[in-house]
């Protein structure tokens, strides 16, 4: 028995190591933000084809932006949600057009504080 214990050390400490590495990685994030809520304002529509409105709120730097949804994550869920919300994301800004213009961006990844 003692043989067989030997030999899983290493391999634990090894595997213990590969993960707090990993996990520090994964960890940093490019932002801090706060979702403040909804975006309630009216959308200007012509025929079927709406402008950019609605959908959340979020300040990042004490600037404003817009999104309109987060990435598949740790089971958070806007429509549910208790705002304000502290979030770590990783963004970018949308390079639609009408979303530029609006301030919209896109959400790649992120952690609720």
């Amino acid at each position: 028995m003692r043989k067989s214990v030997k030999l899983y050390a290493p391999l634990f400490i090894l595997s213990m190591m590969f993960w707090a590495f990993c996990s520090k990685e994964n960890s940093t994030f490019q932002s801090k933000g706060i979702i403040i809520g909804p975006d309630y304002r009216k959308c200007a529509c012509f025929g079927e084809k709406c402008g950019c409105c609605g959908h959340y709120v979020i300040e990042i730097d004490k600037m404003g932006h817009i999104f309109a949804e987060l990435p598949k994550g740790p089971g958070f869920d806007l429509k549910t949600a208790k705002f304000p919300v502290n979030i770590s994301l990783d963004w970018r800004i949308d390079p639609d057009s009408c979303a530029q213009a609006w301030g919209y961006i896109l959400i790649d990844r992120y952690r609720v504080d």
